[in-house]
């Protein structure tokens, strides 16, 4: 079946699109050769498509705008890059093992000419549907979330290091050793506690 009717075939099913457009969060449906045949009205909202030809056919990475999506005539999956993409190696794997894979992507876009990275927690389920092979796609952006926690990990990163400092001078000063320095770390590393 060629792309057009397999568009039409999703696109055609009253009972499909409204379970599809029912669905909260960003979804899209997947043929076996990983192009888009259809994607719900919070996925729409989310890339700012108006009408279904800007995303007919596309593949995800094309879709979301993925800077390494066209680095090669192949298109998304086809770059050095693409072995690496979270979304990619959930789609492959979905399909091969013909089960639901999760995984992180890390996409770099390019909209409006300013380059941008997300980060995606990538969900795909294969199905059947009249004995046609498809995926779901589902999309979750957690880019806050990816950022909540490396600045956390900076955070304690750097606490430990100032408790190791007065740490360290506290048992110098333990020691006997009485130098000005020492007193002077422990007030500097207390005040940047505080």
């Amino acid at each position: 079946m060629n792309l057009e009717k397999q568009i039409a075939f999703i696109n055609d099913n009253p009972i499909f699109t409204s379970i599809l457009d029912s669905m909260g969060g960003l979804l899209a449906v997947l043929n076996e050769h990983r192009q888009v045949l259809a994607i719900n009205q919070s996925l729409l909202k989310h890339l700012n498509i108006h009408n279904s030809e800007e995303f007919s056919g596309l593949r995800p990475g094309e879709l979301l705008d993925c800077v390494y999506s066209a680095l090669e005539e192949g298109g998304c999956g086809t770059s050095k890059y693409c072995s690496s993409c979270g979304a990619a190696i959930a789609i492959v794997s979905s399909l091969t093992e013909d089960k639901s894979k999760e995984k992180i992507c890390a996409l770099r876009r390019e909209k409006d000419g300013q380059i941008e990275d997300r980060a995606l927690l990538v969900r795909c389920t294969p199905f059947v549907l009249y004995g046609k092979r498809l995926l779901l796609l589902f999309l979750q952006d957690i880019s806050e979330q990816e950022q909540r926690a490396a600045l956390e990990t900076i955070f304690f990163h750097d606490i430990a290091n100032m408790l190791s400092g007065l740490l360290g001078a506290a048992e110098l000063m333990d020691f006997g050793t009485n130098k000005p320095e020492l007193s002077t770390i422990i007030r500097q590393n207390t005040v940047r506690l505080i």
